[in-house]
């Protein structure tokens, strides 16, 4: 890769002066060419409908641009109601693929699979979340979690929105206190942030790493060097 564009790559890492979007976003279509021209690739954007709109434009303009003499895919993950690309939308060289819910017997597969063992065979608790998910598999996801947090002991929440607070609410304060403040920064965030906010008393890698158990919070990369960083698993998005 030429030095111009490992320079504005590197600007992402904060390895150089930062420079505009649009030098950024040629560069990263240089290194998805560069790497094209050994060997077929594949690039994943995942949960597309949280990126900002320089993010967008850069995937839009990588979509448009890119030429190279082996293929690449760009294959990117949205829920419909955030949903800010439309690559359907009389591109010549894309096209979208809309999941439908899943059926009673796709439900009851991943019910089957997510449920403890213990719970699985608990009478009319399958059937009460199937038909409470209506097809939504985060719901089922969701539930779940729920109900290995609880021991089985748990009601059926009647939409996602209710079933993700009564989550929440099952959360040691200590840990709910970490959220408050890692929310602070942002979906991504780092456990410096949460620290220089104050910790009550509350032992917070502890608390990080019981929720990371629960699978409220995952870890990411961190942005800044010697931190640890950790990513909303966009509990609230609809």
């Amino acid at each position: 890769m030429d030095e111009r564009a490992a320079a504005a790559l590197g600007s992402l890492r904060g390895e150089a002066t930062v420079t505009s979007s649009g030098e950024i976003a040629w560069a990263v279509r240089r290194l998805f060419e560069r790497v094209a021209e050994a060997r077929p690739l594949v690039v994943v954007f995942d949960d597309i409908h949280w990126g900002e709109g320089t993010f967008l434009e850069l995937v839009e303009y990588v979509t448009d641009s890119a030429a190279v003499p082996d293929p690449v895919v760009l294959h990117g993950t949205a829920r419909t109601a955030g949903a800010a690309i439309q690559w359907g939308g009389g591109k010549l060289n894309a096209t979208t693929v809309l999941l439908d819910p899943l059926n009673s017997d796709e439900a009851d597969e991943l019910i089957a699979r997510l449920l403890p063992s213990k719970q699985a065979g608990t009478p009319g608790l399958r059937e009460r979340v199937r038909d409470a998910a209506a097809g939504n598999p985060l719901y089922l996801e969701e539930m779940a979690a729920a109900v290995a947090v609880s021991g089985g002991a748990v009601s059926i929440p009647p939409t996602i929105q209710a079933l993700l607070a009564a989550r929440l609410d099952q959360l040691e304060l200590g840990e709910r206190h970490v959220l408050e403040r890692g929310s602070i920064e942002g979906e991504l965030f780092h456990s410096g942030a949460v620290a220089a906010l104050g910790s009550d008393g509350t032992d917070m890698a502890a608390r990080l790493v019981s929720l990371v158990r629960k699978d409220i919070v995952r870890p990411d990369q961190a942005t800044f060097a010697g931190d640890d960083a950790f990513r909303f698993r966009h509990l609230f998005d609809p």
